[in-house]
């Protein structure tokens, strides 16, 4: 008769630890597509965000009333508040659009006979109307946009600040004016805030590439540096875009059916945050040009921008960078 054989504590401590792995190793897969599928979704979403920023800007041009000066006041402003940097970027968005469809409107307003004297005479009266309340307008967007947009260390600007600070300025009004005056913008722009920023887009493809970035590319920094040139690129607008334009089509003259045409590229804000990802780089690791084109590739697969195109806008920004 065979002596059954006991299983020795070892042989048990070892199967079981086999399983414990085996076990561990199911779950991590399992997270790890939870994941991917999460992020898919997620640059799904971006995407359709995207392409309906791109159809609601197809008759506008962007920047075309907001100057550097402008965006250098709203920048200050908003530093001068301790508000985040997407309160900026969505004050600006909201500023920009409110003074298109807000002029627009004006003008079918006013011309709308052919009695050029009287037009000109009451056009005169509207835009002394529209440069006091300039102020206004520009602290309503910020309002808006601290409102709107999520930040921890956020703090929101009250009615009660905006009178102290217009009152500064020589500027008089009431609370209820400076309440008005909120509705107002939002209902020029349709109550569309284009949300989430510019900087979500970046962060969220950093994030989504972070496992393929070189071990010496410290996320933070790189993180901190897109936020330095997203900066810039609404600082110079038009000036890098400008250059874009040149660089696709060999013309510095833009008519305005070219402007329209553009305003797909101009518009796109997955390309802008591809572009300053690979500015960034570029940025923190100077010497490494196979990182940066690498990166391009990458969001390439991603984002389905080509990445000639991301180089080119990041080599154009890159330029600014010089020249600023």
């Amino acid at each position: 008769m065979r002596r059954r054989e006991s299983s020795s504590p070892r042989n048990k401590t070892i199967s079981s630890r086999h399983e414990n792995e085996s076990i561990s190793t199911s779950r991590n897969n399992k997270n790890i597509a939870w994941m991917r599928s999460m992020e898919k979704n997620w640059l799904d979403h971006l995407k359709k965000l995207n392409l309906n920023i791109q159809n609601e800007r197809s008759q506008s041009f962007p920047f075309l009333a907001t100057p550097t000066t402008v965006v250098h006041l709203i920048f200050k402003i908003c530093r001068c508040t301790n508000q985040s940097p997407d309160v900026r970027y969505l004050a600006v968005e909201i500023f920009d659009r409110f003074s298109y469809y807000h002029f627009k409107s004006l003008i079918k307003n006013v011309w709308v006979n052919n009695e050029y004297e009287e037009c000109t005479k009451k056009w005169k009266h509207v835009m002394s109307r529209v440069k006091s309340q300039f102020l206004l307008r520009l602290l309503s967007c910020i309002q808006i946009s601290a409102k709107f947009t999520n930040s921890q260390n956020q703090k929101l600007i009250q009615a009660m600040a905006v009178k102290k600070f217009l009152s500064k300025a020589g500027k008089v009004y009431s609370l209820r004016s400076i309440l008005a005056s909120e509705v107002r913008v939002l209902k020029t722009i349709d109550f569309k805030l284009h949300i989430p920023t510019i900087s979500v887009f970046v962060d969220f493809l950093i994030e989504f590439i972070r496992c393929n970035l070189a071990e010496d590319v410290n996320q933070h920094i790189l993180h901190e540096t897109s936020v330095n040139l997203i900066d810039i690129v609404y600082l110079h607008h038009q000036e890098i875009y400008h250059k874009l334009h040149y660089i696709s089509t060999g013309c510095w003259e833009r008519a305005e059916n070219d402007r329209y045409r553009f305003l797909p590229i101009e518009c796109n804000r997955i390309f802008l945050a591809c572009a300053v990802i690979r500015a960034s780089i570029n940025v923190v690791l100077p010497d490494q040009e196979d990182i940066g084109s690498d990166i391009s590739v990458q969001l390439d697969q991603l984002t389905d921008v080509p990445a000639g195109d991301i180089s080119a806008l990041a080599a154009v920004i890159m330029e600014q960078i010089i020249i600023t």
